[in-house]
Formats: C-alpha cells, structure tokens, sequence
C-alpha cells in the first residue's frame, strides 16, 4: 500500500510530548508520507521533533479544528490529482495514545476486509439534543480521530465535493454534528462500505447502548475487541459522567489491563496529562482515593525516606 498521512496536532504550550514521538514512530512503518499540521505555533523543539518524521510540516491558525485542518491540508496543499496517486490517505489527531500494538497489525487486518473506509471505533446511532446534525439524529459513525480512506473512495468526485463544500465551524459542538457524525452516512449512502477495527455492534440495541465506548467501555474494548489506543479525553471526562454509564472504575481497570498485558509505556501519557490536566480532576476521574487504617505505622524501611503528604 502506497498511503499519504495528515497528521494534526495542537497543543496550548506548542510542545510536542514523547506520545506523539513514540505514536509517529509506529504510524512511519505503515504510512510512507505523513504530512503534519499544527493548528497553533510549534517550538523550535517541537519542530525538530516533528522533522525526524517528515519534511512536510504545517503551521495554520486554528481555523475549523481538525476537518478545517483536513480540508486546507487536502484541497491547497496537497492537491486532488495527487491524491489519487495514493492507495489509502489516513486523517488522525494527537487526541490519543497508544498504540499498545504496532498499527502494522491494525492496517494489515483491515486490509483483509476490502473496505471503502475504516476507523477504530464505532458509535452507535443516538437521538440529538442539540439539533446540529443535518439528518435530525445522530446516525451511526467512525470516529473521526482515526480515519482511513482507500483508493476506490480516492477516485471518486464525491470524496473531493465533500472536502470542498464543508464549512469552517468556530464551536467543538458543530465539528462534532455536522462533521464527525456526517462523515460515515454521507459517503455510506454513495454506496461505499466501511467498518471499524473494533467494532461493538453487539452493543447497539437501543439508543441507550449506544454510549462511547471508548469513554465509558474502555476496558472490555481493550482487552476482548483489541483496541489499540486510549483517548486523552478519558482522563479528564469526570467522575459523575463516569457513573451515568458504570461504576467509575473502568478506566482505571483498562489501565492496570495494560500494565499487566501490553508493552506500551504508559509514562508517555502520564507526562503529558500531569502537565496539561489539573491534577485534582485526574485524582477524581481515577479514583485515586484511599483510606489508611488509625493504626497505620510506617514500617522502618521508610521512615527515614522524604515524604509529602
């Protein structure tokens, strides 16, 4: 396969943190040109971080997110007569970490499913509240963070008109309903097929069910559908949205299950949210609460340690 990669990335501080490294690293074996687009100013570190991965780096205001970001990316820069030169064109963001898994195994499965277009994950068709999406409802969708569209999809004028006639939207909201969950129904009703790499049909019996998986299943998603990646978003979503759908445990058990089974250092994370999230908010979303007994001691290997309490 002979692919083309729009990398996004955005970051307040214009840092480019270790995940991203490691994440592009991996995505090098899979994709031979990987085009990277800050929504923001980069750092001089953060550029030569982002050089060791390509020599086609752009630097935009942040206008429309991330679909704004593809769009100039796709129409201006690089062009449709040369996209169609590409077997498959992978749109991703920063907003994730991982993979535990070389995204080899991930592109070479989905090879074998002859699709139009893939993702990673799935969300299930839900009911809006917001009346943004053009459809009245929410229709079942890829998630947009990860993106993969083949050659057939390629060739076609509609993948052009798309790009061409989307609007820039200024509020996270409108992204999410008139671009995120069109996507998949707008080319699906072309008559192009699509899936995910794990897929939780069994899950979407009814509108309740339908809930973000990757959020509040995280776990079983990981440890039974394979799923190779965690969303940043996860861990600063709060507990009270966590107990809507579970017990508030569960991204704290999807940890401990890559701790225990996936070779993935997970400091890569954790540098990056200790110093783009507020901590107390980490503390609650993991649980990270304990009760000692009145009793406790500290046995005499660690008394003379330094402590902060």
């Amino acid at each position: 396969m002979n692919r083309i990669g729009i990398f996004l990335t955005y970051d307040t501080d214009s840092i480019v943190d270790e995940y991203i490294e490691y994440m592009l690293n991996d995505l090098s074996n899979v994709i031979d040109k990987i085009i990277i687009v800050s929504n923001g100013p980069l750092s001089k570190e953060g550029r030569k971080v982002f050089e060791k991965y390509s020599n086609d780096i752009l630097v935009r205001e942040n206008k429309g997110f991330d679909f704004g970001a593809w769009k100039d990316t796709i129409i201006s820069h690089i062009g449709f007569e040369q996209l169609k030169e590409y077997d498959e064109l992978v749109l991703l963001n920063d907003s994730f970490f991982g993979p535990f898994e070389s995204f080899e195994k991930v592109f070479h499965t989905m090879e074998q499913q002859k699709l139009d277009f893939w993702g990673l994950s799935v969300h299930g068709e839900v009911e809006t509240v917001r009346d943004m999406c053009p459809y009245g409802y929410r229709p079942r969708y890829i998630q947009t963070y990860f993106v993969v569209f083949g050659k057939k999809i390629l060739q076609d004028y509609s993948f052009y008109k798309y790009w061409t006639d989307m609007e820039y939207y200024s509020a996270f909201l409108e992204v999410g309903e008139k671009c995120s969950a069109v996507l998949t129904k707008y080319f699906s009703d072309l008559g192009f097929s699509w899936g995910v790499y794990s897929d939780t049909t069994e899950f979407e019996s009814t509108y309740e069910k339908n809930i973000c998986h990757h959020a509040f299943n995280l776990e079983y998603l990981i440890s039974e559908k394979e799923y190779p990646i965690i969303k940043r978003k996860s861990f600063v979503l709060g507990k009270r949205r966590f107990l809507k759908y579970n017990t508030g445990m569960d991204l704290l058990k999807a940890i401990e299950y890559i701790h225990s089974n996936e070779t993935y250092d997970l400091d890569l994370a954790y540098n990056h949210i200790v110093r783009r999230f507020n901590i107390y908010d980490l503390k609650e979303t993991l649980n990270l609460d304990y009760v000692l007994p009145t009793d406790y001691t500290l046995e005499d290997t660690v008394k003379n340690l330094p402590v902060a309490i």
